[in-house]
């Protein structure tokens, strides 16, 4: 998902971007959306907003 993000101009290429990754755990099929679920649970404990793509 996250270079499919990357081919429709919606993430970047170099490096890890966190929105960029977000968003692609956020939209995939399967086990990603655990994976979202849990950065926000993380992000929520440590006080950080969710980022948005």
């Amino acid at each position: 998902m996250r270079l499919e993000l990357i081919a429709r101009g919606e993430g970047y290429v170099d490096g890890k971007h966190g929105p960029t990754y977000a968003e692609a755990a956020r939209t995939a099929d399967g086990e990603p959306k655990l994976l979202h679920e849990l950065m926000e649970n993380v992000r929520a404990i440590a006080g950080q907003p969710t980022p948005r793509a």
